[in-house]
């Protein structure tokens, strides 16, 4: 009996396993139920506050950047680290605790595509990471700025900024950061770099049927 019992337990088991299989071979889906064609697209916390903040500096070009992305089904990558930076720096720019959560929430919702938080990492991988990076400029990030970026190579990510600094010092070791800003000759420089590579990867996706 205790046999029969091992046996289909085994045999469930076997079975659970190709269940995760087929459903991991899946292609991803938006929430509409259309396929993913767009690369992940790592939104750092500048360039999400831009496009909520009508008065901020860089809005008119990170919101045309976002129509240009919107309609390719995307993966977005929003690490947790630059949800908590986007409410805290609505907050300073004298919005209440609530209407920052709200303004947050109603901006990840209008983003079609798939929600990906990616990993969080534990100290060990921090610390992995800090050692991998002894030698590079990528050190030099501050502690958040250097997680969200790493997050971003280790996902293969498309990481849109409107940050300066994490610009100059990731572009040289992950050649996928763009740098979003209305008044800055790199910003004229990055966007065309940026759709051609964009495109590229939609193209190849929509090719293989993904």
């Amino acid at each position: 009996m205790d046999t029969i019992k091992e046996e289909n337990k085994s045999e469930k088991i076997k079975l659970d396993e190709q269940v995760q299989i087929e459903e991991d071979q899946k292609p991803i889906e938006t929430v509409i139920g259309e396929p993913l064609y767009g690369p992940t697209i790592l939104l750092e916390s500048s360039f999400i506050v831009a496009c909520i903040d009508p008065q901020d500096t860089n809005h008119k070009s990170t919101k045309s950047l976002l129509g240009f992305i919107e309609p390719h089904n995307c993966r977005v990558h929003i690490p947790l680290l630059v949800s908590a930076e986007v409410i805290s720096k609505l907050i300073h720019k004298g919005k209440s605790v609530s209407i920052a959560i709200k303004l947050y929430d109603d901006f990840i919702k209008s983003f079609p595509g798939v929600l990906y938080v990616g990993s969080q990492p534990n100290f060990e991988e921090i610390v992995k990471r800090y050692k991998s990076s002894a030698r590079k400029k990528l050190k030099d990030l501050q502690g958040n700025d250097f997680i969200i970026v790493t997050e971003g190579m280790i996902a293969g990510s498309i990481i849109l900024t409107c940050d300066y600094k994490m610009f100059q010092k990731a572009k040289t070791y992950y050649e996928d950061i763009y740098f979003v800003s209305t008044d800055s000759n790199h910003y004229r420089n990055d966007i065309p770099r940026f759709v051609n590579k964009f495109l590229y990867i939609t193209n190849v996706t929509k090719k293989h049927g993904a």
